[in-house]
């Protein structure tokens, strides 16, 4: 059976010249891709100075000032970056134990975001305005440092010096005791006589408000049949008694109102005064209390 004949593998010569006829496009596909990058790190750069953030700007025209941007774009960005360098500030993070020994592996936070992982004693650049540091060493508890940074100032020190943890001793609690004595029998009564003296100024404002109306009723009522039946001499008995039972109604509803507001405040009265103790009362103070047919005010004073 005869054999197949197998393909012959290109040539070298072949192979390089493909090599050499696509290295142009790529080398072009790869600056077009350059030239884009410079264009919006350039840009970038110019919005991130204008918003102050100094560091992210310094990094976008690092990029932009490579040899691969084009002449005019490297040559902004060169002047740029010279620029962001004399006005960014630089801080030293320093951490000192409780001797006042170097501590290197603290970890520093600033604003909330990564800024060192361990401190190396170099400056560090950082954006110029006010910034809250945060140190943690090991698992002691973190410290926080508000510092103002301005803009231009180099090699700012800041400094903390870490706190050992303290182990918190149980501290012996002495027994509380209470100095309030079990009130008496008088004083377990005080709270009912505050309502029953605005229950008894309640009732007396309703029948006061029953007593005026009565009292309306019975004038209306009068002046009507004085004005009508009396001038024809035929009122009717019915009418009569109506007014009569009005003037009662009236009557005794306003008595009753009287009374028990006047009985309300007397209680008000004399349970402020019977509250405070006698011998150490001092200043002015009024005592009233009731009697048959009406009451006696007493007006005391003790300095």
């Amino acid at each position: 059976m005869p054999l197949t004949s197998i393909p012959s593998l290109p040539s070298r010569g072949l192979v390089v010249g493909l090599l050499l006829a696509l290295a142009p496009a790529a080398q072009a596909a790869g600056s077009a891709d350059d030239k884009r990058a410079c264009a919006v790190a350039s840009e970038e750069a110019q919005l991130l100075r204008i918003h102050g953030k100094l560091r992210s700007a310094r990094e976008q025209l690092l990029t932009c000032a490579r040899d691969v941007c084009p002449p005019l774009v490297k040559h902004d960005c060169e002047q740029w970056l010279a620029e962001v360098d004399a006005s960014m500030p630089t801080v030293v993070i320093s951490a000192l134990d409780a001797q006042g020994h170097d501590v290197g592996d603290v970890r520093v936070r600033v604003d909330d975001e990564p800024f060192l992982e361990k401190l190396s004693g170099t400056a560090v650049p950082i954006d110029s305005g006010e910034h809250v540091f945060r140190f943690q060493h090991g698992d002691d508890p973190p410290i926080e440092e508000k510092v103002i940074v301005r803009e231009g100032e180099k090699n700012r020190l800041v400094e903390v010096k870490l706190q050992p943890i303290v182990a918190l001793l149980p501290v012996p609690v002495a027994p509380v005791t209470s100095s309030i004595s079990s009130p008496t029998k008088e004083e377990a009564r005080s709270p009912s006589v505050p309502i029953l003296a605005y229950s008894l100024l309640g009732a007396g404002a309703i029948a006061l408000g029953f007593g005026t109306y009565f009292e309306i009723q019975q004038v209306n009522n009068f002046a009507a049949a004085k004005n009508g039946c009396s001038m024809t001499k035929s009122c009717m008995q019915s009418q009569v008694d109506t007014i009569a039972n009005e003037r009662i109604y009236g009557g005794v509803f306003l008595a009753t109102g009287v009374a028990a507001a006047g009985v309300g405040v007397i209680l008000l009265v004399t349970r402020g005064h019977a509250s405070a103790p006698g011998p150490t009362r001092t200043g002015m103070w009024l005592d009233v209390t009731p009697t048959r047919g009406g009451g006696a005010a007493m007006l005391h004073g003790s300095f």
